[in-house]
């Protein structure tokens, strides 16, 4: 008897065995070992206020968060500059400003069109840049 002539002749067991070798091949199947990164893994721009400069540090690193944002070109460091500040509580203010707003306030609405107005002077497009890793 071959194996087909079995199969015709008992498709319940062979259905469950077809069911078995399934369930054995998802659970013992190999996974990958890392996820995708996760989002804290990136570094982010620190801002400095007694220079007003802005430089790459870990996530880690306490301080003010810049939004490093350029007029066109990201590369180009001089059509860079700092829009916002954030502090780690999630608040926002401008660079010469000393209040603190709450990111979804108006004044939070305020700064982001500010970005686009100031690009759209010079017929750039606003883009948000980001540190590199």
């Amino acid at each position: 008897m071959n194996i087909r002539q079995w199969i015709n002749d008992n498709p319940l067991f062979a259905g469950l065995g077809l069911v078995v070798l399934l369930v054995l091949g998802f659970t013992f199947a190999p996974r990958p070992a890392s996820g995708p990164p996760r989002i804290t893994d990136f570094p982010v721009w620190l801002y400095d206020e007694s220079t007003g400069d802005y430089t790459v540090a870990d996530h880690t690193t306490p301080g003010l968060r810049a939004a490093v944002f350029a007029c066109g070109d990201c590369g180009d460091k001089a059509a860079r500059f700092v829009a916002f500040l954030t502090n780690e509580e999630g608040e926002v203010r401008g660079v010469d400003d000393d209040t603190w707003h709450h990111g979804l306030s108006d004044e939070a609405r305020q700064l982001n069109a500010a970005i686009q107005s100031r690009c759209e002077a010079k017929g750039k497009p606003a883009r948000p840049c980001l540190p590199p890793r």
